[in-house]
């Protein structure tokens, strides 16, 4: 290998090695869960909810050993969850897994997103129409968790919501939770309900509300906005508006997609090493000694020949 190639190859091996390292070193942002993150306030007036299993919690991935809360989502399809578009207008280029379980925390099983289909109409602004996303998973999940099919929501009626956060601003967040608000307003594309008791916060994007008219319970709604108090209303996209138009066709579509290989053994989240960034801890002592050989290297490479 020649000298001028040398270098490159050096800086890649630093990087990697980096990347490996700094999972342990790397700090936490001031009030930052590496594990579930600062979004994701509660369902507000509820109860811990065991039940639901096609409720997930969407998790953006990072540098660490670790994910971070992003949104809540309900699988419509084996391999389909919808969520509100809004939650991705941040996380366009960050890989996202689908966590299933009670607990965002601690689920049972979590599966990697291999595409995101946003509604074509929608525009990132505030309270935007068509804020609905479908997400497609790697594989189908087991037969004992039934994806969500549709209804239509009736003013005057109560619908129960489910969704990851907290009981109270600042408390932990990431344990799912159920109430029941009640519709009051009823338009083409959206529905607003008032608390009875409960309500999902804004930042509780992406939880169903489910019709309680009868059994099994069909999704109505998906959480897009409301107030910062988290009181007064939330804001629902209606998933009957959007069904033959937007989510059937890409349940559909992440039917037909192939199945990914399975992840290297030392990239599952459940431990190793994740190459998530390329960063750099100077604290870890492999990683200087790394950067110490690395820039003696470069060092005699830019003497010159005699």
């Amino acid at each position: 290998m020649s000298r001028r190639k040398l270098a490159p190859h050096l800086l890649v091996l630093l990087l990697f090695a980096s990347a490996c390292s700094s999972q342990a070193g790397e700090a936490s942002e001031p009030g930052f869960d590496p594990l579930v993150g600062v979004q994701g306030l509660p369902v507000t007036d509820g109860s811990q909810d065991d039940g639901h299993a096609g409720v997930v919690s969407i998790l953006g991935e990072t540098a660490a050993d670790g994910s971070w809360f992003l949104c809540t989502g309900a699988l419509v399809g084996p391999r389909a969850v919808l969520t509100a578009a809004h939650c991705l207008n941040d996380a366009f280029a960050t890989p996202l897994r689908v966590a299933f379980g009670e607990n965002a925390q601690n689920p049972t099983m979590t599966l990697r997103v291999i595409d995101r289909h946003v509604h074509p109409d929608y525009l990132r602004e505030p309270l935007a129409d068509h804020d609905l996303a479908v997400l497609a998973i790697e594989h189908g999940v087991p037969s004992e968790i039934v994806p969500f099919t549709y209804d239509v929501p009736v003013s005057d009626t109560l619908v129960k919501i489910v969704g990851f956060g907290a009981t109270e601003s600042g408390a932990s967040i990431g344990r799912k939770r159920m109430g029941t608000a009640r519709i009051d307003e009823v338009g083409t594309t959206r529905f607003r309900v008032a608390p009875a008791p409960s309500l999902t916060c804004s930042r509780d994007s992406g939880a169903p509300a489910f019709s309680e008219l009868g059994e099994p319970e069909k999704l109505v709604g998906v959480t897009t906005s409301g107030r910062a108090d988290c009181a007064g209303f939330s804001r629902f996209m209606r998933t009957d508006t959007y069904w033959d138009s937007f989510i059937l066709p890409n349940i559909s579509l992440t039917n037909s997609l192939p199945v990914p290989p399975p992840e290297p053994v030392a990239f599952r989240p459940e431990g190793g090493c994740q190459m998530k960034r390329l960063g750099f801890s100077a604290s870890s002592p492999t990683s200087a000694a790394l950067a110490s050989a690395v820039l003696v290297g470069l060092r005699r490479l830019r003497r010159p020949r005699r």
